[in-house]
Order: structure tokens, then sequence, then C-alpha cells
């Protein structure tokens, strides 16, 4: 499960630093990320999108 989680927040994560990039941000670090990332969806619907994936 937690392995799963990493794995579509980092695919979620290569798409954010694409947009930074493009958008001339500096990125400060995974963690940073995954805070904004979290901070942007309710845990229920990120637990939701977990368990629907195959």
């Amino acid at each position: 499960m937690e392995e799963r989680g990493t794995c579509m927040i980092k695919k979620h994560y290569r798409k954010w630093k694409f947009w930074k990039e493009k958008h001339s941000m500096a990125i400060e670090d995974f963690r940073d990320f995954r805070y904004h990332y979290e901070g942007k969806q309710s845990l229920l619907r990120l637990g939701a999108l977990l368990r629907e994936q195959p």
C-alpha cells in the first residue's frame, strides 16, 4: 500500500516538477512537494485513488 502510494505521488511529482520548471520556479525538494500535494488533496480522496489503483 505504501509503495503504491509513493509511486502515485512520484508520478504527480514529475508532472508538478515539469510545470514548475516550465514556469521557472525553484523546487525545494520532494518533501515540500508532498506537503503541497497533500495540502491540495483531501486524505480521503487520496485514499480512494490509491484503492482504485490496479
